[in-house]
């Protein structure tokens, strides 16, 4: 009669274990194609930074060069020019509601959600 060594049956319910245990992994799905990939890149390429807004909608933020030049009205900036401060806006779009001031200087209230 053949003596069996219990540790090389215990090496092999390991071994089908983790065989079982692999092929029961699910393969990593590959990443869905990036719908905005294109209006991105643009982005990229023009400077800025595509983010999204809190209602859901992607935009291209870029910088103006102007933040805190004086303005006394829109068609003085790249920009809007803030109503409150006189300045133009660092960045554009702006995201949020903001008093601005219009081409002919007039307070009008602007917002992108």
């Amino acid at each position: 009669m053949d003596e069996i060594d219990s540790s090389d049956a215990t090496n092999e319910d390991e071994q089908d274990a983790e065989d079982a245990a692999a092929e029961s992994e699910p393969e990593p799905e590959a990443a869905a194609p990036d719908p905005n990939a294109k209006t991105r890149a643009q982005c990229t390429r023009r400077k800025g930074t595509f983010t999204k807004t809190p209602e859901g909608f992607f935009v291209c933020v870029r910088n103006t060069g102007e933040g805190q030049k004086s303005c006394k009205a829109a068609s003085d900036c790249k920009g809007v020019c803030f109503a409150r401060s006189g300045t133009c806006s660092p960045l554009m779009p702006l995201i949020g509601c903001h008093e601005i001031l219009t081409s002919s200087g007039a307070r009008a209230t602007t917002c992108l959600e």
